[in-house]
Formats: C-alpha cells, structure tokens, sequence
C-alpha cells in the first residue's frame, strides 16, 4: 500500500504540472462556438502526454506487487483526480460534452500506454540483470554483470593491438 501512495504522490506532482501546463497553454476564452481542432495542440496533445507519464509513474511504484488491470486502474485515478480539478479550476473553459469525452478518451489512452511502458521498461531491465544476491551464476564462475571481472579478449598475432 506504501508503494500504491507513492505512486500516487509522484503522479500528483506530475499532474499539477500537467493542470499548470494546460493554464498556460490555454487558449483566451472566447465566446461563441469552441473550435476543437485548433486546442488539440495547446490542449489535447500534452495533456495525453502528460497522462502516459502519470500511469507511467504510477505504475513503476507497484510494478511487481499488481497485475496488469490493477495497475491501470490504480493509474487510471490519478488522470481522473487531475482531469476533475482542471474542470473545477475552470482551466480550459469553454468545457463542451466534446472536450470532456476528449479528456476521458485521452485520460484512458494516455494510461493504458505509461503502464504497458511501465511494464516493457521494467521486464526489460529486470531480465538484464543478475538475480539479486546471486553471484554465482547458473553455469558456474562468478556473476559479472560490468565486465570487471572477465579476462581480456585473446588476440591474433604476436603482439597486442595498438590503441
């Protein structure tokens, strides 16, 4: 549970980066009709971007204590928690039905990608290395993991290799 608040925590402060971006990204407010197609880049595009390093944060804290639909929906929170207090801070306004539908598409894209990043990053690193503790590895000799340890590469020839 420490881990799961962590992780919360850490998003916290990426999504008041994210509510502070969006503030001054955003566009004057306008009366009349709210043209999307001209607040993706302002708007839209970062706050996905933003998303994907929220779930991303989030889901590297408790990586290997959840499965998968945990992790996105202990992640899923924080963009949520975030996208609701942007609206109650008036950050964006005009809020139509299209930008909220929007921000929610964009909430759940941008987790479901920073937690399979999560996930790729950290089964990648975790297979690089040698089991914690473990120095001896499975076919003998001693782990080694920077190299400290193996002998020189032999050379071909009567002399070594100028540098």
């Amino acid at each position: 549970m420490r881990a799961l608040l962590s992780g919360w925590f850490a998003a916290g402060l990426v999504a008041a980066l994210a509510l502070l971006a969006r503030a001054a990204l955003a566009p004057d407010h306008v009366s009349g009709p709210v043209d999307e197609y001209s607040r993706v880049l302002p708007l839209h595009f970062p706050w996905l971007l933003f998303s994907v390093v929220m779930a991303f944060t989030t889901t590297s804290f408790m990586r290997e204590r959840w499965g998968v639909p945990g992790q996105f929906l202990a992640s899923l929170l924080v963009p949520a928690v975030a996208a609701m207090a942007g609206m109650a801070l008036d950050i964006a306004a005009p809020l139509t039905p299209l930008t909220l539908g929007l921000q929610f598409i964009e909430g759940l894209l941008g987790t479901a990608v920073g937690v399979v990043v999560a996930n790729v990053l950290g089964n990648v690193t975790r297979s690089t290395l040698p089991p914690p503790g473990q120095l001896w590895r499975d076919s003998g000799g001693l782990s080694d993991p920077h190299g400290v340890l193996e002998p020189p590469a032999p050379w071909r020839g009567s002399r070594p290799p100028s540098p």
